[in-house]
């Protein structure tokens, strides 16, 4: 009996101490209103820089933070730099059969008060899409990989943006 209390015991011991322990929120965000102002397009794509802000809005809603337009602490804001889409498959009738978007943004963050850079960086990733001749299946292909694009651009800035230093 006293030998099965000394393993339960050991065990409990051995499971608390194991080093896991609940995920804390220590980024810079936390605790903070943001607000994400309308990227610039310096890209000759049309409607991308709106697109990069609703995923940039999604992406903080999802993580728990407070995007707001007015009295917010924080700002984001940046720039798609450029949005290219090009041909990186072709079929046997060497027609097109796959296109890729890539998208490079830059992006900041800073306190509005102060007017102080509390983080700076930018990314480029790629989105690859079938081509089709239907032209209503191929702009909404391309706009799903653009949408994605945005996704996947906006969730890597922001885990960049919340990492503790």
């Amino acid at each position: 009996m006293l030998f099965n209390a000394i393993i339960v015991l050991s065990l409990v011991a051995l499971l608390a101490g194991c080093g896991y322990s609940l995920a804390l929120k220590n980024g810079m965000l936390d605790g903070s209103n943001v607000q994400v102002s309308m990227f610039a397009n310096r890209s000759y794509q049309p409607d991308v820089e709106a697109k990069l802000r609703l995923a940039m809005v999604n992406e903080l809603l999802a993580r728990g933070e407070h995007p707001v337009t007015a009295e917010a602490n924080l700002m984001i804001s940046g720039e798609v730099e450029k949005l290219v889409v090009e041909t990186v498959a072709y079929t046997a009738a060497d027609k097109a059969g796959l296109y890729r978007v890539t998208m490079t943004v830059t992006a900041q963050l800073f306190d509005k008060k102060s007017g102080k850079i509390l983080w700076k960086g930018g990314e480029s990733l790629s989105q690859d899409y079938p081509a089709t001749l239907d032209l209503a299946l191929q702009k909404n292909a391309r706009d799903a990989a653009v949408a994605e694009v945005c996704r996947s651009i906006s969730k890597v800035l922001l885990a960049r943006m919340t990492q503790s230093f």
